[in-house]
């Protein structure tokens, strides 16, 4: 339903209104445009953080041993500089669960 505004006063008053609804609109849409980035960042490193997980998941399903693959590649870096077998080197599941 219409209302038709046939005096000067009424149309101020719609007037004002608008103005001020325009300008909530404006404030509301300038915020969303503001968190867009931040959101963006958080989607990113969330992204991130499943493809590590994934990877790790992946890892652990491939191999019987259940060492998280950071702990692995580290133990095979000590294995290789120190020159022993994996089998030499203690493993200390409470280090790492």
């Amino acid at each position: 339903m219409k209302e038709e505004i046939t005096d000067e006063p009424r149309f101020l008053e719609l007037r004002q209104w608008a103005d001020s609804e325009q300008a909530e609109q404006s404030k509301i849409i300038h915020a969303a445009a503001n968190e867009r980035p931040s959101r963006n960042r958080n989607l990113l490193s969330c992204e991130k953080d499943h493809d590590s997980l994934e990877d790790e998941l992946k890892s652990l399903r491939e191999r019987p041993d259940l060492i998280p693959e950071r702990e692995r590649k580290m133990r095979l870096f000590i294995v290789n500089g120190a020159g022993v077998e994996v089998q030499e080197l203690p493993l200390q599941a409470s280090s790492w669960m």
